[in-house]
């Protein structure tokens, strides 16, 4: 920690060129990921090389280089302990001018197998071989903190979780096994929704572009987030609120300037009709809660401005939902 606090200097000149300009890639520095001791290394080094090409194939990221960051973790011993905090992550991440972290940890990977059929083998030969298993039920769980870096504070952790079923299975291992495709194809899924939560957390949904003619917004987000007939509210950020005791960033000032709804959503963007108020470019926008419909009735009211009839959808949806993506594709 000693030598972290020695790169102060440098610590502030690159947080600053990685937000200088907001057309600019977040930069994520993803740590090795982490397990609990009773998976393969094998594994794991895959997942991780599976997550960083799912990151960098979404292009929204630049990504910090493993054998830097495996550099910073020897030099400071860090993987002794096989765990990383979010502050220490942080340091790490402003070391190598990235905006956040990611810290990942498989917490299961393996095969659950029941026979049915008491004739087909012994014990030992269905644990070994699998020989005579009538169903087969492997689960990975991979729990994430992102980090941002400048702040220190965790933008989100949560768990990602993922089953695959299989029935009349003869022979197999009892461990996941990512070269087998279908274990491979529920790893992606899995994967996939962590980052199109990274995506979210890092681009927040915003009005890209607004038609003043059509009255409509085109939204910089497509199926992964929304629905048609999803109302949204629109706001502007404003200035950082910090904690009183510590200093750190803890939110923002919003403003909220309209409202919209969501009328068709395309596979990278959506398009939102003008409701009411203004969806300026840029303007942040978010799923709309009872206290928003709430505020916006009162200030139709005061307006003189007829209330918009009840019903339809309320759009108002579970975290872990908002990211799933459609496995019918």
């Amino acid at each position: 920690m000693k030598k972290l606090a020695r790169n102060a200097l440098l610590i502030c000149m690159t947080t600053f060129m990685a937000f200088t300009s907001e057309a600019q890639k977040a930069k994520i520095a993803v740590l090795p990921v982490e397990q609990n001791g009773m998976i393969d290394s094998r594994v794991i080094s895959s997942l991780h090389d599976m997550l960083i090409t799912e990151l960098a194939k979404t292009g929204k990221f630049d990504l910090v280089e493993r054998a830097r960051l495996d550099k910073i973790i020897e030099e400071q011993a860090l993987g002794d302990s096989g765990a990383v905090d979010a502050s220490t992550a942080a340091e790490i991440g402003k070391l190598e001018g990235a905006g956040f972290s990611l810290i990942a940890k498989v917490t299961e990977a393996g095969r659950h197998e029941k026979s049915t059929n008491q004739a087909a083998g012994n014990f030992f030969t269905k644990a070994i071989t699998g020989i005579g298993v009538d169903s087969r039920k492997t689960t990975l769980a991979i729990d994430a903190r992102f980090v941002d870096t400048t702040t220190g504070t965790v933008e989100f952790a949560d768990s990602f979780k993922g089953e695959r079923k299989k029935t009349r299975v003869d022979v197999g291992q009892l461990e996941f096994d990512p070269s087998d495709p279908g274990d491979a194809e529920m790893a992606r899924e899995v994967i996939g929704e962590l980052v199109d939560r990274i995506a979210v957390s890092a681009y927040p949904p915003k009005v890209a572009e607004f038609n003043e003619e059509r009255q409509l917004a085109y939204l910089n987000y497509g199926d992964v987030l929304f629905e048609k007939g999803d109302e949204l509210t629109v706001y502007v950020r404003g200035e950082p609120i910090t904690d009183i005791d510590t200093g750190q960033v803890i939110g923002y000032e919003r403003t909220t300037v309209g409202q919209l709804e969501v009328v068709e959503v395309l596979d990278k963007m959506s398009l939102a009709k003008l409701v009411s108020g203004q969806a300026p470019k840029g303007a942040l926008c978010r799923n709309m809660t009872e206290r928003d419909r709430d505020q916006a009735r009162a200030n139709a009211e005061a307006n003189g401005e007829e209330d918009k009839p009840e019903g339809g959808k309320n759009p108002i949806k579970d975290i872990r939902n908002m990211f799933k993506r459609d496995k019918k594709k």
